[in-house]
């Protein structure tokens, strides 16, 4: 038997450099620009922020102007946060307004010749200081293909516990 190492060669990058959108509604471009400093061992030629109020990925025009860039820029990754910000759902328990979203961004973004990787940042239901349980309407993690939680163990040190809690494809596997 042939190992699947003799096939392929992990010591080589990949040669294809993808860029990130960091969309944010929540900080202030201070808060910003301290969390880009703290990322200063990352190439910060292919880091894009986007900062301010007003943004929808409900919005189709505002949608249209970030799929351009996206494409333009070669944006593989794209961070939303806070999630509730950005989906701007007028009630985010309602399984139809998070239904609409989520199939927004998989449509967009996800299933699209684009082909990004969405991470959105979304809080634990009140109450629940685990983040085993999502706020909100269900279709918002029922829509999604991972879920992982962190959750501060020791917040003097700055430790923070991260847990999977779900994975679409390994967890479809195992059923």
């Amino acid at each position: 038997e042939e190992a699947v190492s003799d096939h392929m060669d992990f010591s080589k990058p990949p040669s294809m450099k993808a860029g990130c959108l960091f969309i944010e509604q929540e900080m202030s471009p201070r808060q910003m620009k301290t969390r880009a400093l703290a990322m200063q061992g990352f190439d910060d030629s292919i880091i894009y922020w986007g900062i301010g109020d007003g943004v929808s990925i409900r919005d189709s025009k505002w949608r249209e102007m970030v799929e351009d860039f996206v494409v333009i820029n070669n944006i593989k990754l794209i961070i939303l946060d806070p999630f509730t910000a950005i989906s701007n759902m007028k009630d985010e328990n309602s399984n139809a307004e998070a239904n609409v979203v989520m199939n927004i961004i998989r449509k967009s973004f996800v299933d699209s010749f684009r082909e990004c990787t969405v991470i959105f940042l979304h809080h634990p239901a009140k109450g629940d200081d685990s983040g085993h349980n999502l706020r909100g309407a269900g279709d918002i993690l029922g829509k999604c293909d991972v879920h992982i939680a962190l959750e501060k163990t020791n917040p003097k040190e700055r430790i923070v516990e991260v847990r999977y809690e779900k994975n679409r494809d390994v967890d479809d596997a195992i059923i």
